[in-house]
C-alpha cells in the first residue's frame, strides 16, 4: 500500500510543481510583456527627446555662426561710422580680406549704394527684391531668402547689413555663406547612424537639402507622399510646421513600413524652419536590443557585483593616490609668491594657511580658531565679509569648485584684490569636510581694469565723462534722488565750424571741457551727450538760487573762452532741471532740461532757465 501511494504523491508533487512553474513562466513572460511595452514608451520618448536635443544644437550653433559674422560685420561698420573712414580708401580692400582670413575664410564685400543700383536693375545682387533690400535698410541686418548655386553645385545664401556715415546709409557690407553650415552640426549625435536634414517654409517647400532625392525647391510633403506616407502622419508633419513657432515639436510617423522619428523647430530667419528625420535603422540602440539585455541582466546580476567591488577598490586606489598627488601639489604651489594655499575644517571652524602667508598677508599667526567669527576684524574688506561667510557655509554641502573675488588687508595696511578658489574634501558626516584652497594676488589685474573702464568712459577731446557715464547718473539717483541737472549746449557752434573750421572748433569744445571740469566739483559728472552738447549732475540738495550762480559762473566762463587769432567765439545756452521736483529718472530730468534749455534758445541765447 505505501508502495503504491508513494509514486501518486510524488506524481500529484510533480505536477503542482510543473502547474506553478508554468504559473510563473507565464507570469514572468507577462511582466515582460509589460515592461517591454513600457520599454518601447520610454524608448521612442528618450529617442524623440534626443532628436529634439539634436535639432535646437543645430539650430543653436547655426545662430551662432551667423551672429558671429553679423557681429564682426556691424563692428566694421560701426568702426566707419564713428571714425568717419570712407571705403574707397586703398586701405579698406586689404582689411575686409583680412578679416575674412580671421574669420573661417568668408569673405567680406562692400557694395556702396549706386552699385547696389545697378545691381538691383540687372538682378545680380543678393538682396534682388525691393522689400528685401528696404528689410535690410530698416533692420540693420538681413539673412538672404535665396540661394545661389557655383559651378561645382554648392548653395551659398548671403548675410548683409548697412553701413552708414553721418546718419545715412552709404552702402552695405555683404558676405557669402556656405548653405552646408545650415543642416550641420559640430558635434554629431551618437544614437544615430545618420540624420536627414532640411530646412523648409511653412508650406513644406525645401528651401536647402543635402539629402539625395530631396531637391531644393521641391515639395516635402510630396515626396513624403511618393514615400507612401498616410494622411494621418502627413497631418502630423503639417501640424509640427504649424505649431513650432515658439517651441520645437518631434513626433513619429511612417514611411514605406519604417518609421521614422521627426524633429521640428522654427529658425530665427525668413521664416525658416529645421525638420530632421531618423528611420528606425539608422538609430544605433534599438528597443529590441535593449530588451535583450534586461533578460541577461539576471544572469550577470553576480559579475556586475564582483565587478563592481572591484572598480570601487580599483577607484578608491586612485582616489587615495589622487590625494597624495594633490598633497604635493598642495606643496608645490605653497612656494609661489603670489599665491598663499589654505585649508578650511568646516566642524571646527578653523582656518589654516602656508607658510607663506606670513609674508605676503603680514600674519602673526597661520592657524585661526572660530574663524567666522573673526571675519569682523578688519582682515576681509567690509563689502566682502558676508560672500566670503556665506560661501564657507556652502562648500560643505557642494560638490563644485568654486571662485570668488575679494579683499584682504596685506602687511602694508591696505587691502589688496585676490582670486579664491575653493574646493570641498569631505566623508559623509559634512561637520568632517575640508575645504581647501589658495588665494592668488590678482591687485594689478584689477588696477588695469580700473584703468581701462574709466579710459572708456571718457571723451578723448574734452576730457569729460562719454554718453555712457548716464548709467552712473541714473545710479545716483537711484541711491538718492536729490540732485540737479545742467543741459548745456553751445549757441551756433556750427557757425564756428564752418567759418574757422573743424580744427578751431575741437578747440573751443576742449576749452569748454576744461571749463566744465574746473568749475564743478571733481565728484559731480560732467558728460559729452555728443557734439556740442554737455550735461552735469551734481547729487544732493540743490535748490534754484544755487543752481543760477552756478549757472552763471558757466556762462561767465565759457565766454571768457579765447581762441588765438579768432578771439571770444562762443557762449552757450544752459537749462536746469531740479530732482525731484521735476523727476526722478535721468530721462525725465533730461527732458524738463532740455526743454528749459530750448526756451533759452529761442529768446536771446547766452543765458540759463530753470524748469518750470
Amino acid at each position: 500500500m505505501d508502495m503504491k501511494e508513494h509514486p501518486e504523491r510524488t506524481g500529484k508533487l510533480l505536477g503542482v510543481l510543473g502547474t506553478c512553474c508554468l504559473i510563473f513562466i507565464v507570469l514572468v513572460s507577462a511582466i515582460f510583456a509589460v515592461q517591454q511595452n513600457k520599454l518601447n514608451e520610454e524608448y521612442d520618448t528618450l529617442i524623440g527627446n534626443n532628436l529634439s536635443a539634436y535639432t535646437k544644437n543645430q539650430k543653436r550653433q547655426l545662430n551662432g555662426k551667423i551672429s558671429d559674422i553679423l557681429s564682426t560685420m556691424g563692428a566694421v561698420a560701426a568702426v566707419m561710422d564713428t571714425n568717419g573712414l570712407s571705403a574707397k580708401e586703398d586701405w579698406f580692400g586689404p582689411f575686409l580680406n583680412r578679416i575674412g582670413d580671421k574669420n573661417k575664410g568668408y569673405h567680406l564685400e562692400y557694395l556702396d549704394m549706386d552699385e547696389i543700383r545697378k545691381e538691383l536693375e540687372k538682378g545680380d545682387c543678393w538682396f534682388t527684391e525691393q522689400k528685401v533690400y528696404q528689410q535690410l535698410l530698416q533692420n540693420g541686418s538681413t539673412v538672404s531668402d535665396h540661394f545661389r548655386v557655383d559651378e561645382e553645385g554648392k548653395y551659398y545664401f548671403a548675410v548683409g547689413i548697412p553701413v552708414s556715415k553721418g546718419g545715412s546709409v552709404t552702402g552695405i557690407l555683404q558676405t557669402e555663406i556656405p548653405a552646408t553650415i545650415l543642416t550641420s552640426v559640430t558635434q554629431e549625435s551618437r544614437m544615430y547612424k545618420e540624420v536627414s536634414t532640411f530646412i523648409t517654409a511653412r508650406d513644406g517647400e525645401i528651401v536647402y537639402s543635402k539629402v539625395p532625392d530631396f531637391a531644393t525647391d521641391s515639395s516635402l510633403f510630396g515626396i513624403l507622399e511618393e514615400r507612401g506616407i498616410s494622411k494621418d502622419d502627413e497631418n502630423k508633419v503639417r501640424d509640427m510646421l504649424e505649431k513650432s513657432r515658439n517651441t520645437e515639436i518631434t513626433d513619429k510617423i511612417s514611411l514605406d513600413k519604417i518609421s521614422y522619428y521627426v524633429s521640428v523647430e522654427k529658425m530665427d530667419y525668413n521664416g525658416w524652419y529645421i525638420a530632421n528625420f531618423v528611420s528606425e535603422d539608422n538609430v544605433l540602440v534599438s528597443s529590441h536590443t535593449v530588451y535583450r539585455n534586461v533578460l541577461l541582466t539576471g544572469m550577470l546580476l553576480i559579475l556586475l557585483t564582483i565587478a563592481v567591488v572591484s572598480v570601487v577598490f580599483v577607484v578608491l586606489r586612485k582616489q587615495q593616490r589622487a590625494r597624495v598627488m594633490e598633497q604635493k601639489r598642495f606643496a608645490a604651489l605653497s612656494q609661489f609668491s603670489d599665491t598663499v594655499l589654505f585649508e578650511y575644517f568646516c566642524g571646527q571652524d578653523v582656518l589654516e594657511f602656508t607658510n607663506n602667508a606670513r609674508d605676503m598677508l603680514g600674519l602673526d599667526t597661520l592657524r585661526f580658531e572660530k574663524f567666522s567669527h573673526r571675519l569682523d576684524n578688519g582682515s576681509v574688506h567690509p563689502d566682502d565679509r558676508e560672500i566670503v561667510y556665506r560661501t564657507l557655509k556652502e562648500m560643505p554641502h557642494s560638490l563644485d569648485t568654486r571662485s570668488i573675488q575679494l579683499r584682504v588687508k596685506g602687511k602694508e595696511g591696505r587691502y589688496n584684490w585676490y582670486s579664491c578658489h575653493l574646493k570641498a574634501i569631505f566623508d559623509k558626516k559634512a561637520s568632517a569636510s575640508v575645504v581647501v584652497g589658495k588665494l592668488q594676488d590678482i591687485t594689478e589685474v584689477k588696477h588695469r581694469e580700473q584703468r581701462l573702464m574709466e579710459i572708456s568712459e571718457r571723451d578723448v577731446l574734452t576730457n569729460t565723462y562719454n554718453k555712457s557715464a548716464v548709467g552712473k547718473i541714473s545710479q545716483r539717483l537711484k541711491e538718492n534722488a536729490a540732485g540737479v541737472l545742467f543741459m548745456i549746449d553751445l549757441d551756433d557752434f556750427k557757425s564756428i565750424n564752418d567759418k574757422w573750421g573743424h580744427e578751431v572748433g575741437d578747440i573751443v569744445l576742449k576749452k569748454v571741457g576744461e571749463v566744465l571740469n574746473k568749475t564743478f566739483r571733481s565728484d559731480d559728472l560732467v558728460v559729452r551727450m555728443g557734439g556740442d552738447e554737455f550735461a552735469v549732475f551734481l547729487q544732493g540738495n540743490v535748490d534754484s538760487e544755487m543752481a543760477e550762480k552756478k549757472a552763471a559762473l558757466v556762462l561767465e566762463a565759457i565766454r571768457d573762452i579765447q581762441i588765438q587769432g579768432a578771439g571770444r567765439l562762443v557762449s552757450a545756452s544752459i537749462g536746469i532741471a531740479i530732482s525731484p521736483r521735476d523727476g526722478c529718472t535721468f530721462s525725465q530730468l533730461y527732458r524738463a532740461a532740455d526743454t528749459a534749455m530750448y526756451r533759452v534758445k529761442k529768446s536771446d541765447k547766452d543765458g540759463f532757465c530753470i524748469s518750470r
